[in-house]
């Protein structure tokens, strides 16, 4: 994908950023699928898709790193706030 347009306008060049989990933090996803699945199994699909946290973004690839994960981490409790 090139481009995001909403009309004729375009909006971003998006781009999307994959970061294997490490152990612990795969071990800890890996709770949370199965407990919110109640002991369904998984495909091997979606065991190898879990082992990666995946961002689209449109930010300056020059951005791109340990600070993108830490600002994306920060987004959740501010729309928390909102929502509440």
């Amino acid at each position: 994908m090139e481009h995001v347009y909403i009309g004729h306008e375009r909006l971003s060049v998006p781009r999307l950023i994959f970061r294997r989990l490490t152990a612990e933090e795969w071990q800890k996803r890996m709770a949370y699928v199965q407990k919110k699945r109640k002991g369904k199994a998984l495909t091997r699909q979606t065991l190898e898709q879990k082992k990666y946290h995946i961002l689209p973004t449109n930010l300056p690839q020059e951005s791109f790193g340990q600070q993108v994960y830490e600002l994306y981490s920060l987004r959740w409790p501010i729309e928390l706030l909102f929502k509440a």
